[in-house]
C-alpha cells in the first residue's frame, strides 16, 4: 500500500510533536511512584525524628521545672534544719501518749499506739488530739517555725516520728491542709509496700529520699532527711516538698501540640503499686483512668509494654517502639517515642499515625494525576496543531517536489525551452512551472503518460523532415 507524501510529511510532523508529550507523560507518572515510595521512607524518619525531639523537649522541660523545685526544697530544707538545730539536738523523751493512728491509705482501719514524745532541745513537739484520742495537728515552737516556712516559702513541711521498732513513720505536724480544712496528720507511712519500703529503708540508712509520695487522695513531690537521735539510730524525719500538680504542666505544654491529623503526645504516671495512671491521653478521654482500664485492648497491651521498657531503660532516656492498633475504625501502625522521668515517676511519650503519611502521600499523587490530566488537553491542542502545519508543509513539498519530478522529466526529454502544447493541443505555450503543473501535473498519470508520446510522436516526425530535407539537398546537388 503506497502513501501519498503529503500523508506521510504530516504522520512524521505529528509523530514527532507527540513524541515530547507523551515522555512528558510518562516521566511524571515514574516520577509519581518514585516520589510516592521516597515520601512514604522519608515522612517516616521525620515522624520518628519529630517525636524524638518532642519527647526529649518534653523531659527536658520536666528536668527544668523539677530543677527549680530542688532548688527551692534544698533551701528550704537547710532553714528547716538549720532553725531546728538552733533549738536543739532531736530526741526521744521518756514521756508518751496514747493516740489512734492508721497507715497511710487506710484510714478507715486504725489502732492505738504509744506515740513517744519528740523533742529539739528543750524545745517539745506536742500533738494535738480529739476526743476520739486522734492526732489533729501539733503546737509548740516547732509547729510555728513550720508554719512560717511555709509562709515564706510556698513549700509544704511536715516532722515524721518513728512509732516502733519497724520503722513505720508517723507524721506528728504537718503544713499540709486535707480537703475538710484540718492538717494531714496521725497517719504513718509503713515499713512494709512498696512504695512505702523505698521511704522507710532509705530513711533508716541514713540516707535522704526524693520522690512522689502519695498521702491520702493527694501527691507530693517530696524530699525526706532523716532525724538521728544521740544514741545514732534514727527517731523520725522532716519533710519538705510540694503538691505533685506535675502533670498539669504537662497538660498545658501539650495542650497545643498538634502531631499530624491524628497523632498526640501522652503522660502516664506510675503510682503506689506500679499502676500506671493515665494524666495526658488524645482529647483529654482517658485522663486519670488506670492504663489497666483501657478499653481498647491492642492499645492497653502496646502501652503497658511501653511504660515497663520506659521505666527499665531509666530516667531520661529514649525508646521508640511501634505497633498495629484499630482505634475509631482505622487501623494502621503507630511509632511511639517515649521517655522516663525519674523524680515524678512519669512516662511520657509521643504516638504518631502511619495513616497521616499515607494521607500526605495520597495528596502528592493525586497532584501528580491532576497534572497529566492538564497535559491531555494541552497535549491535544499541540498535536491539533502540530497536524494542521504539517498538512499545510506537506502540500507545499508535494508542490516543490512534483515541480522538481517534472522539470527533471522537461530536462530528460530535451524540452529546454520550457514549450508545450496547451490543454486542448493548439499551438504552443511557455512552460512556466504554475501553468505546467495547472495543465498537466493534476490530469493524473494518464495524461501525462499521453502528451509524452505526442512528444516523442513530435520529434520522430520532426527529425524524419530534416532527414528528407538532407536527402533532397544531395539529390540537386548531383
Amino acid at each position: 500500500m503506497k502513501i501519498s507524501l503529503s500523508r506521510l510529511l504530516t504522520l512524521f510532523l505529528v509523530g514527532i510533536s507527540a513524541l515530547p508529550v507523551i515522555a512528558m507523560a510518562v516521566l511524571i507518572l515514574m516520577m509519581n511512584s518514585d516520589i510516592r515510595a521516597i515520601a512514604e521512607a522519608e515522612f517516616d524518619r521525620m515522624d520518628e525524628r519529630n517525636a524524638r525531639r518532642l519527647a526529649a523537649d518534653t523531659l527536658e522541660m520536666c528536668a527544668i521545672i523539677q530543677g527549680a523545685r530542688d532548688s527551692a526544697a534544698e533551701n528550704a530544707r537547710r532553714i528547716l534544719l538549720s532553725e531546728l538545730a538552733r533549738l536543739g539536738h532531736a530526741r526521744l523523751l521518756d514521756t508518751s501518749a496514747e493516740a489512734e493512728i492508721s497507715a497511710e491509705g487506710s484510714a478507715g482501719e486504725s489502732r492505738a499506739a504509744k506515740i513517744p514524745e519528740l523533742a529539739f532541745g528543750d524545745e517539745k513537739l506536742l500533738p494535738v488530739l480529739d476526743g476520739q484520742k486522734r492526732i489533729v495537728g501539733a503546737s509548740g515552737k516547732v509547729a510555728k517555725i513550720l508554719d512560717s516556712l511555709k509562709s515564706d516559702t510556698g513549700l509544704e513541711f511536715a516532722i515524721l516520728l518513728r512509732v516502733n521498732d519497724a520503722g513505720d513513720m508517723l507524721r506528728v505536724a504537718s503544713t499540709v491542709e486535707g480537703p475538710d480544712g484540718g492538717r494531714h496528720v496521725g497517719t504513718y507511712i509503713p515499713a512494709a509496700g512498696a512504695e512505702g519500703s523505698q521511704i522507710v529503708r532509705a530513711l533508716l540508712s541514713k540516707r535522704a529520699y526524693s520522690g512522689v509520695s502519695h498521702s491520702g487522695n493527694m501527691d507530693f513531690i517530696a524530699n525526706y532527711e532523716p532525724l538521728v537521735g544521740l544514741n545514732g539510730n534514727v527517731i523520725g524525719a522532716v519533710c519538705c516538698g510540694s503538691l505533685q500538680n506535675s502533670y498539669g504542666y504537662i497538660l498545658k505544654y501539650f495542650e497545643d501540640i498538634r502531631f499530624g491529623a491524628s497523632g498526640f503526645a501522652w503522660a502516664a504516671e506510675l503510682s503506689e503499686g506500679g499502676v500506671a495512671v493515665w494524666r495526658a491521653s488524645k482529647d483529654g478521654k482517658l485522663d486519670g483512668m488506670p492504663v489497666e482500664a483501657d478499653g481498647a485492648e491492642g492499645r492497653r497491651a502496646a502501652m503497658l509494654e511501653i511504660i515497663a521498657d520506659a521505666a527499665r531503660l531509666g530516667d531520661g532516656k529514649i525508646g521508640v517502639r511501634r505497633f498495629r492498633i484499630s482505634e475509631s475504625g482505622r487501623e494502621g501502625e503507630v511509632t511511639s517515642v517515649y521517655g522516663y522521668f525519674r523524680p515524678w515517676n512519669m512516662v511520657v511519650g509521643v504516638n504518631s499515625y502511619s495513616a497521616d503519611s499515607f494521607e500526605a502521600m495520597s495528596r502528592i499523587s493525586r497532584s501528580g494525576e491532576r497534572f497529566i490530566f492538564f497535559l491531555l488537553p494541552l497535549g491535544a491542542l499541540m498535536l491539533g496543531f502540530a497536524a494542521f502545519a504539517a498538512r499545510m508543509a506537506a502540500a507545499r513539498g508535494a508542490e516543490m517536489t512534483g515541480g522538481l519530478v517534472d522539470a527533471s522529466n522537461m530536462m530528460r526529454d530535451g524540452n529546454l525551452r520550457g514549450e508545450r502544447r496547451s490543454r486542448a493541443g493548439e499551438g504552443r505555450v511557455p512552460d512556466g512551472d504554475d501553468q505546467y503543473l495547472q495543465v498537466y501535473g493534476r490530469q493524473g498519470a494518464g495524461r501525462v503518460h499521453q502528451y509524452r508520446r505526442r512528444k516523442l510522436h513530435d520529434q520522430l516526425h520532426a527529425r524524419n523532415q530534416r532527414e528528407e530535407i538532407r536527402s533532397g539537398s544531395r539529390r540537386s546537388d548531383v
